[in-house]
């Protein structure tokens, strides 16, 4: 009993239960731990049928006939994880089930003993593993995992390895301080103390990442310490955030810009007089652009009219008057567009006699224009040929300061326009102090000794006094800006009316402050009326930000509700899709959908933002024409004060051409694979049917040349043979190239004497120098030198240098050496001839496919063009290099550099062969044992000319 309760535990613990199956019923019996885990009762019906019920749908048939064929018929044990729908709960639940069948005497199964165990756990598990490999390798952000203690990187994701140019092996050889030159060991550490001590969680700073070909660019680091099973280790996500940081500059150069003409539009803006304005204009103009002079005029009666020149700060009397059409203050009365010239000298509208005098090589002349496109004046500037020529940039800083003089200009005509009004009104003296009372601003009325003659209740409350008897700075003395800018300090005229704005006055607000003299009670005094502008100037400045940065953004901008409803576009979404702002306001940006983006993907959007992330990714759309668009598409959430969720942020941009490029180059690098794959096949077919019969016809021709006995039959024997020969050696050649295409060459090491090796490859042309009358020799001082390499590709490299140097040599000779360089690590051959050389222009092509110094119908000699092709290709399939020395006439030597792979066994002793010394080696034994040739052959030819070559020998 106790042997049983602890059975029963383990199987509890374990989630186990056992079975026992009666092959010939069906039926089946378990413990209570299987009624647990298949959801069943003591009561349940156990058979065959009701265990295949409970299995899942997608994995029943399959199941059920591994249980059938396999198992019951083939005699297979039961060993197979799936799936079952637990009875008790419908739930889904991973099984592993375990069987030894036990046979009656005629070896039949009667019965299946065995176990199953719930693995739901586990699978899930799995699963997320497998999850977090997919994010993990899948990011497009770098990922780094590294130890916490020697920092060595343990994996890096796909991104960062190709981001940096490192592959996975030569990363987990470094750390991420080799990554990062703004840091020192010691810098580094100390930035991640927090992390080991426990202080942080996480920290987040910005550096520099260097790849491996030694490039730089920004990141933003995310560095957290986890631990996983007992083990500390660092996780670093990585954003590249150079183009924010270029995006940041170019931000932090424009606002430099903005911050000037600010200021000069405030100089500007203080000035009545429109000849002072003009002034003010040109000079800050010049210092804005580093310019040497320049000029204003106001558009008068159909011309522009000039009157001063500021030239480097002095300021100069000119008359100038340009009509419609003359020179460049003429262009521009005619287009109001603004107007460049770096090449004043060479300019068709420019003025030469206006130029010489002024003096400038470069022009830039500006339109002055008011928010109805009227035009108001233009101002020029002007730079010496010394200077830097003037950009579009210069371009746009003009225009900003012209918004400036054009409302400065206005404010003038405006205000010369009030005076002659309140010139008119100077004599009335009555005030209507209940009328006062109703307007919406602050009031009084000084005299011009500063003393409160009235007051409206606004402005008392504002200050904090009941009754104001006194002077008015004694009211107003936290206002430092306004005493010191008081009119009354200046002499004012009756009617005259001046405005400007105070700031951080009244407990931090910001007023607009008109002043006008009046007669009050038959004596001169100043009316003040103050405006609290302070929530109007803040709302404006934030507007004016926004909807600039949304309106003029490249981007497409879109805002929804929470259920994805439209409720703003930027212009470019209706420039972009061809849609109508009235078309899309309201609508589900589902109106945009192609129908070939999958489901999915748009799940996954909601899933994200749903949950008040950031979702990014590409979509397929379509446009209001029916033309489909990729986009890169960002998703944010708004949140109100509240932290509520209220808006979607959709950032979009056209990354169309980026995807058609991108599928392009795939199709044309698989077509340009597969076009080279059927030329190597259709050569090494075309190249193995013509070699097959040329070695019977080879093998008879030798055997007629030997046989022949007439001179003149024999010499034409031997013609038939050098022609044969030559063909085979064509297709040899061929044969080679379309292995070395296709990448089928496989280097097979063993252990050859270099030295005899190519004393056999240089002796197969002694006939062919003998019969050419020229030397062909052998030099080394190594008598003895063996080393590992592939032996068939070694002779290969030297008969075809060898059979190169012959060929092209007509007087002289040839000479092949061999000696070991660089601490005989490497073996250095040279083949050297006295022939007819290739000039310098020429020396790169021989190195191609079917390329000679001399071809086409003229050319001098035989030959495919293929042998140096094959002869470069093996050399560097041996881990060698080969090099050229030669010049027109002077002859040729070719260079191999081959790697010595084994301790060499060498003799040094001087020794030189010739052609013109050769001598036959001795047999070592006489006696030597006749040796067995098994050949296979399906060419008739060949097997009628290989028994009669072999005959004799």
């Amino acid at each position: 009993m106790k042997s049983e309760y602890f059975l029963s535990e383990a199987q509890r613990i374990a989630h186990i239960g056992s079975y026992e199956l009666d092959v010939a019923t069906g039926s089946w019996t378990s413990s209570d731990e299987l009624y647990q885990i298949f959801g069943i009762d003591q009561n349940y019906n156990k058979n065959i049928e009701t265990w295949k019920n409970i299995l899942h749908p997608e994995d029943k048939e399959a199941i059920f006939a591994y249980l059938q064929n396999d198992v019951l018929t083939a005699h297979q044990t039961f060993n197979r994880e799936y799936r079952i729908i637990r009875v008790s709960d419908n739930e889904e639940r991973w099984v592993h089930g375990l069987g030894e069948l036990e046979f009656d005497t005629n070896g039949n199964p009667v019965k299946m003993i065995g176990t199953i165990q719930d693995i739901t756990e586990r699978k899930q598990a799995e699963e997320r593993i497998a999850r977090f490999s997919r994010i993990f390798e899948d990011s497009l952000n770098e990922i780094y995992l590294f130890e916490s203690d020697t920092l060595k990187f343990i994996q890096v994701n796909k991104a960062a390895q190709n981001n940096l140019g490192y592959t996975m092996a030569e990363l987990k050889e470094l750390t991420p301080l080799d990554l990062k030159p703004e840091f020192t060991t010691e810098l580094f550490t100390n930035l991640i103390a927090p992390l080991r001590k426990g202080e942080k969680e996480n920290i987040v700073f910005e550096t520099v990442h260097k790849r491996k070909d030694q490039s730089l660019y920004n990141v933003e680091i995310h560095l957290q310490l986890l631990e996983f099973e007992h083990e500390a280790f660092f996780a670093a996500i990585i954003l590249d955030i150079t183009e924010r940081k270029k995006n940041e500059e170019k931000i932090t150069q424009k606002n430099k810009q903005l911050l000037l003409l600010s200021k000069a539009s405030t100089e500007i803006n203080k000035v009545l007089d429109i000849k002072i304005i003009l002034q003010q204009l040109v000079k800050i103009a010049i210092e804005l652009t580093g310019s040497t002079s320049g000029v204003a005029a106001l558009y008068e009666d159909d011309k522009m009219v000039f009157t001063t020149y500021n030239n480097k700060g002095k300021i100069i009397p000119i008359d100038f008057k340009f009509e419609k059409g003359y020179g460049v203050p003429g262009w521009i009365i005619k287009t109001k567009k603004p107007y460049i010239t770096n090449d004043a000298k060479n300019d068709k509208y420019v003025i030469q006699k206006i130029r010489e005098r002024l003096n400038f090589h470069q022009l830039i002349d500006i339109p002055i224009l008011n928010k109805k496109g009227e035009l108001l004046g233009c101002f020029e500037i002007f730079n010496t040929i010394d200077k830097r020529p003037y950009n579009e940039q210069d371009i746009e800083i003009m225009q900003g300061l012209s918004a400036s003089a054009a409302v400065a200009i206005e404010n003038a005509q405006i205000i010369l326009e009030r005076k002659k009004t309140e010139m008119a009104l100077k004599t009335s003296n009555e005030f209507n102090e209940s009328l006062i009372e109703t307007i919406p601003f602050g009031l009084d009325i000084v005299d011009l000794e500063g003393n409160v003659l009235f007051m409206n209740n606004l402005l008392k409350d504002t200050v904090g006094i009941e009754n104001p008897k006194g002077k008015c700075w004694e009211f107003y003395k936290d206002s430092g800006k306004q005493c010191t800018e008081c009119p009354l300090k200046d002499e004012m005229e009756l009617g005259e009316t001046n405005i400007y704005e105070i700031h951080n006055v009244f407990g931090g607000r910001e007023y607009e402050i008109t002043y006008t003299v009046m007669n009050y009670k038959n004596q001169k005094a100043m009316l003040e009326i103050f405006r609290d502008i302070t929530e109007s100037k803040k709302a404006q400045k934030e507007i004016l930000k926004l909807s600039r940065g949304i309106e003029q953004t490249p981007a497409m901008v879109v805002i929804t509700d929470t259920d994805g409803n439209i409720e703003f576009i930027n212009p470019k979404v209706t420039e972009f899709t061809g849609y109508s702002k009235e078309e899309l306001i309201g609508k589900n940006p589902k109106i945009f959908q192609s129908g070939q983006t999958p489901q999915k993907t748009y799940k996954e959007l909601w899933d994200t933002i749903i949950k008040g992330d950031t979702w990014e990714g590409e979509i397929l759309n379509k446009r209001k024409n029916g033309e489909l668009y990729w986009e890169s598409v960002r998703i944010s959430p708004i949140f109100n004060d509240e932290g509520e969720l209220i808006n979607f942020l959709g950032i979009k941009v056209d990354i169309t051409e980026n995807i058609k490029a991108r599928d392009e180059l795939l199709a044309a690098k698989e077509k340009a694979e597969e076009t080279n794959k059927l030329k190597s096949n259709f050569l090494a077919n075309m190249s193995h049917e013509l070699r097959t019969p040329m070695v019977g016809i080879i093998g008879f021709i030798e055997i007629l040349e030997e046989e022949i006995k007439k001179p003149k039959l024999k010499e034409y024997a031997s013609f038939v043979h050098e022609a044969s020969s030559r063909l085979m050696e064509t297709l040899n050649l061929i044969l080679n190239l379309t292995k070395i295409e296709a990448e089928k060459i496989n280097i097979e090491l063993s252990k050859i004497d270099v030295i005899q090796n190519m004393k056999r490859a240089i002796k197969t042309f002694d006939k062919i120098a003998a019969k050419k009358n020229i030397y062909l020799r052998f030099e080394s001082d190594i008598k003895k030198f063996e080393t590992e390499t592939d032996e068939r590709i070694f002779d290969q490299i030297i008969s075809n240098l060898v059979n190169n140097a012959v060929k092209y040599t007509k007087r002289g000779g040839v000479t092949v050496s061999v000696n070991k360089i660089k601490n005989d690590t490497y073996l250095e051959i040279k083949v050297k001839d006295t022939g007819i050389g290739i000039p310098k222009d020429k020396q790169e092509l021989i190195w191609e496919d079917f390329r000679q110094v001399s071809e086409g119908m003229a050319r001098l000699y035989e030959g495919t063009g293929l042998g140096l092709t094959i002869t470069n290709n093996f050399v560097n399939k041996l881990g060698g290099e080969i090099k050229l020395e030669s010049g027109l006439s002077k002859g040729s030597t070719f260079t191999v550099l081959l790697p010595v792979r084994a301790k060499s066994i060498s003799t040094k002793t001087k020794e030189q062969t010739s052609n013109k010394k050769t001598g036959t080696p001795k047999t070592k034994n006489k006696q030597e044992k006749l040796k067995t040739l098994l050949y296979f052959e399906d060419d008739k030819i060949s097997l009628e000319a290989i028994p009669l070559f072999l005959k004799g020998r």
